[in-house]
């Protein structure tokens, strides 16, 4: 998936990398919004958690044999003259470079990185955050009787996503990227707070649509930076993300811990800070 984001991103034609980064994130987002109405669907006719597994097994095959059949992706990427000159400096990893000598290149590309360790606390506020919003909304109205409604609160979360990142990609500019970048961050920051120090669900649901529609967009926006920091050499700004992926599955754990050592609460308090990390490395990375 990495490698065909990477080749649709450099191989934009007149498309900014912020509007592509926008489609391909509005397309996930779009599988997203399957997941908390399938699991609705699912209690509503009471489907077992095993039974919902098994489906979403056959359905990642049917997407894997898709992907085989798919085209070659591996192909030269194009270059053009403003990208060359972006990319121009004395730490840029020379074009020759291969392999460990390339990554190493790469990591030495402070804006890259920062840029990656961007993506990296943007992406506490996919998964991980759907999943200790999950127990914060238990929490606030426990019992099976109420499963419905926390379903609908967290899909409230994707609803919002798809129309912030359908929002972007009709509007998005270049010029106008960077204040998007510190609203969105802003916008992300102040409604985690509310949901944090919600009382009910429907504060809750209200703080996760604008939560969506705000930290959608990070990703694309941040992304396509990353992209546009090392021209033509999107598999090396993958392989740094990927560099960071201890990151990744640390953050959650010590999330965990910080929630059973208190309450929920104070982990999605804790959860808040992402945005402004992501706000402060992305003017950093100029």
């Amino acid at each position: 998936v990495s490698v065909a984001e990477g080749v649709l991103v450099e191989q934009r034609g007149d498309t900014s990398r912020e509007r592509v980064m926008a489609r391909v994130t509005l397309a996930a987002a779009l599988g997203d919004l399957v997941v908390p109405a399938g699991l609705a669907l699912g209690a509503w006719v009471d489907l077992g958690w095993r039974s919902v597994l098994g489906l979403a097994f056959v359905v990642s095959v049917c997407v894997a044999i898709v992907h085989a059949r798919s085209r070659e992706l591996d192909r030269p990427l194009p270059r053009d003259e403003e990208d060359d000159d972006l990319a121009a400096s004395d730490e840029a990893p020379e074009a020759e470079l291969t392999g460990l000598a390339a990554l190493r290149a790469a990591l030495s590309q402070r804006a890259l990185v920062r840029l990656s360790l961007a993506g990296t606390m943007i992406g506490l506020l996919d998964e991980v955050l759907v999943a200790f919003a999950a127990v914060h909304l238990e929490a606030l109205s426990p019992g099976p009787a109420s499963i419905v409604w926390r379903q609908a609160a967290l899909g409230a979360l994707i609803v919002g996503g798809v129309i912030g990142l359908m929002a972007l990609e009709r509007f998005v500019e270049d010029a106008r990227a960077g204040r998007v970048l510190q609203l969105a961050c802003v916008l992300a920051f102040v409604s985690s707070l509310a949901l944090a120090l919600a009382t009910d669900l429907v504060i809750a649901s209200v703080a996760l649509f604008v939560l969506g529609a705000s930290s959608a967009v990070l990703h694309p926006l941040v992304k396509a930076r990353a992209y546009a920091s090392l021209p033509g050499r999107p598999l090396l700004v993958n392989a740094v993300a990927a560099a960071l992926v201890p990151l990744d599955a640390l953050a959650p754990l010590v999330l965990g811990a910080i929630a059973f050592g208190t309450e929920p609460r104070i982990a999605m308090l804790v959860l808040a800070l992402a945005p402004l990390g992501v706000l402060v490395l992305a003017r950093r990375a100029k």
